[in-house]
């Protein structure tokens, strides 16, 4: 499978091997249609026996976009994460059936959602690693891990997990709402000083020059 973001560019950053990618921001700066356009834009070069997983932590909406975005969904599994064990339980059935499923790519919508509130207690951060862990041995075995992850204005742009997440993620990039419909993309880690603009359309993105 070639993944993309239907962005040259941006395609050979994030994509030239498999790695681990946060995508982080405030509500309505794009983190979801980020994640269904890279699933809009790289779903075709999919093969037979390939698998793309996709988990929400947010409930179903993205289903509604997902029709809008008229992606065929074949080889790709969705699935709605209530909780931390939920999503821990659905990453480990993945990784137990490796051979069998051979996925490409697990998309997690966003993978910090639960671990704010969860985090109060010592399970909770527990399950928060041990995610971490089994998406770290998906990711040697060749596996994409792309996530979002929440951030609130009044936390000083950081966001919840950042101390596990900003280490154990290859590539971190922050999203930025300049108006009712601009986007900005910036790489912050590694630090790229180019940045990206699109702007965000009843069905996908669109990227500006």
């Amino acid at each position: 499978m070639r993944f993309s973001t239907c962005n040259d560019y941006l395609d050979e950053l994030l994509f030239s091997k498999p790695k681990k990618i946060i995508i982080y921001g405030e509500a309505a700066t794009g983190k979801t249609n980020i994640l269904l356009n890279t699933i809009k834009c790289s779903y075709k070069s999919l093969a037979q026996h390939e698998a793309l997983f996709f988990i929400s932590t947010e409930g179903s909406s993205f289903a509604t976009r997902m029709h809008l975005l008229d992606i065929d969904s074949r080889n790709i599994f969705f699935s709605i994460a209530i909780d931390q064990q939920h999503i821990l339980s659905n990453v480990l059935e993945i990784l137990k059936n490796l051979v069998s499923l051979r996925p490409v790519c697990i998309i997690i919508d966003s993978i910090n959602y639960h671990y704010r509130i969860e985090s109060l207690t010592p399970i909770g951060i527990k399950f928060f690693a041990e995610l971490l862990s089994l998406l770290d041995i998906l990711n040697e075995n060749g596996v994409f891990i792309i996530s979002s992850a929440q951030v609130r204005a009044s936390e000083d742009d950081t966001f919840p997990g950042y101390v596990y997440l900003h280490y154990w993620a290859d590539i971190i990039i922050e999203l930025e709402r300049i108006s009712k419909s601009r986007r900005v993309l910036r790489i912050l880690k590694p630090k790229i000083d180019r940045i990206f603009q699109f702007n965000v359309l009843v069905d996908g993105i669109i990227w500006l020059k």
